[in-house]
């Protein structure tokens, strides 16, 4: 029997999307993988693990993970592409289960992993801090709702099995009466992040992307805190240059230098706008080093307050704490960063997978 993954475009081997498929997919039977675009060093890395891959239309134009979804999504509001596809490629199995990773394929599935909000709630979050998103006008909006319904919507109605990757996602869902009942924690490998217990270097680490609440970042670095940041992306709105008048911007750097920049950092201050769940706090502590972050969403259900790092409530209290800990110092056991980081792996992932589908995935 195949075990069938669909999945969100995959636009390179440091994407998101690439990460979860590669740390899951292997455990199960003959692995399938479906997507509408996956880049094609990815293709071959994961063909040399024998997995049987049904690529989509291939197309460059463009480069970020967002922008591929977008566009898968549109695909599938205006033209049913991806269902109509999906359902071809099933013909030619016998036996099969679906597992859903995306939110922009609606087939039935045995189980349906939802790893962020509808697009439509998305899009109204964003617009309170986005100038240009402020300026569209709300038929964009109403008829983005609408395409929810043929779409994540349908996704999310269409599966056996609905879970989602955080807690806080499914108190989100619930706002728009939606009831998930299982949470199963979306993880990728973090084998390449580990303690080397070294000397710290006096600076703080930071993340930079497109939920980065950068205004704090600057707001702490123009106190006299030394940030050292890393990212691919930066906030919409905000230019690089901008942001390295204050911050020390790495860019994309590599596993090796990751693992370096968190066992050498003090600790790793880690604001947000909107984070479901959250890999940066884990890989941070998988090194030792403790986080700095907000007591909500995602961040809130891995850091431990005051074991493996400090939850706050606000900018003005993350600043302060900020600006605290790096003058002062403080004790916390890197061992017991390190042991709360081992609770999330992809086993973990695997396990309650099993659990809820195990009955029929056997008997099937």
């Amino acid at each position: 029997m195949k075990t069938v993954f669909i999945i969100d475009p995959i636009p390179g081997i440091n994407s998101v999307q690439y990460n979860l498929i590669k740390s899951v997919i292997g455990r199960f039977n003959e692995p399938v993988l479906i997507s509408n675009y996956i880049n094609h060093d990815v293709c071959e890395d994961l063909k040399c693990e024998r997995y049987s891959i049904y690529n989509g239309i291939i197309n460059n134009i463009f480069k970020t993970e967002a922008m591929h979804w977008v566009k898968s999504y549109f695909m599938e509001a205006l033209f049913s592409y991806n269902s109509k596809r999906v359902l071809k490629i099933l013909e030619g199995f016998d036996k099969y289960i679906i597992i859903n990773l995306s939110s922009t394929v609606p087939v039935k599935s045995d189980i349906m992993i939802v790893q962020g909000m509808p697009f439509y709630e998305t899009l109204l979050k964003l617009r309170k801090d986005n100038i240009i998103l402020k300026m569209v006008p709300e038929i964009f909006y109403i008829i983005i709702k609408k395409f929810d319904k043929k779409v994540i919507l349908r996704a999310i109605y269409s599966t056996k099995h609905l879970s989602a990757n955080s807690k806080y996602l499914i108190d989100e869902y619930k706002k728009i009466n939606i009831n998930i009942n299982c949470e199963i924690n979306t993880i990728k490998n973090f084998d390449n992040f580990y303690y080397k217990n070294e000397r710290r270097k006096g600076y703080v680490l930071t993340y930079i992307g497109k939920e980065t609440e950068l205004d704090t970042l600057i707001e702490i670095a123009k106190a006299g805190v030394k940030i050292k940041a890393f990212g691919s992306k930066s906030p919409p709105g905000m230019k690089k240059n901008h942001i390295k008048r204050y911050i020390e911007f790495l860019g994309k750097v590599s596993n090796d230098e990751l693992n370096d920049l968190y066992n050498n950092a003090i600790f790793t201050v880690f604001p947000f706008t909107e984070e479901p769940f959250g890999w940066v706090p884990i890989e941070s502590m998988k090194c030792g080093t403790p986080v700095l972050t907000y007591n909500k969403q995602g961040p809130s259900q891995t850091v431990l307050n005051n074991i493996t790092g400090w939850l706050v409530d606000s900018k003005e209290e993350i600043i302060k704490k900020a600006i605290e800990l790096y003058r002062n110092g403080f004790k916390i056991n890197p061992e017991a960063c390190v042991k709360r980081a081992m609770e999330f792996n992809p086993e973990s992932m695997y396990g309650k997978i099993m659990n809820i589908i195990g009955e029929d995935y056997l008997n099937a």
